[in-house]
């Protein structure tokens, strides 16, 4: 069985701690587009695979209101990691 120096061990955790950065940042811009959206939400679209997906009236309410939540569940875990892993 072959064991890691200390060396590749600490260079791991920096390149871990980098990518999470990097992640913690695209979830900024998420939320800054989500909490940017004001008034009532009546039409979400997505397009995937070259098709459109239409949602209209409270199926885009509750979609609206899923991803609100996901964005404070995001929050909640950058605000674990940040206590977690200081100086991100």
């Amino acid at each position: 069985m072959r064991y890691i120096s200390k060396n590749q061990f600490v260079l791991f955790t920096i390149l871990v701690l980098f990518i999470l950065s990097f992640q913690l940042k695209a979830q900024d811009k998420v939320k800054d587009k989500l909490s940017s959206i004001k008034g009532d939400v009546s039409k979400i679209t997505i397009v995937a695979g070259g098709e459109e997906t239409i949602f209209e009236g409270k199926e885009a309410v509750e979609l609206f209101k899923k991803l609100k939540q996901e964005e404070i569940n995001l929050n909640s875990f950058r605000k674990k990691m940040m206590m977690t892993l200081p100086g991100l």
